[in-house]
């Protein structure tokens, strides 16, 4: 998985809560205006709640 440190966007707040050699759970804060840009995963899943506020999450289409 890749360090969040080596990621090329940034995020206001990041929040880790357990990472093994298998799942990685964080807790991820985006103020007004910030977002994670469209990305793809080969080895790993995503999987997105929703705690409070809107959420807005665009799929690509695969290729």
């Amino acid at each position: 998985m890749t360090d969040p440190k080596d990621l090329p966007h940034e995020i206001g707040h990041r929040e880790m809560i357990a990472e093994t050699a298998g799942p990685r759970v964080q807790i991820l804060t985006l103020g007004r205006g910030e977002r994670v840009p469209l990305h793809d995963h080969s080895e790993v899943s995503d999987t997105g709640i929703c705690l409070g506020g809107r959420s807005r999450r665009a799929l690509a289409p695969e290729t």
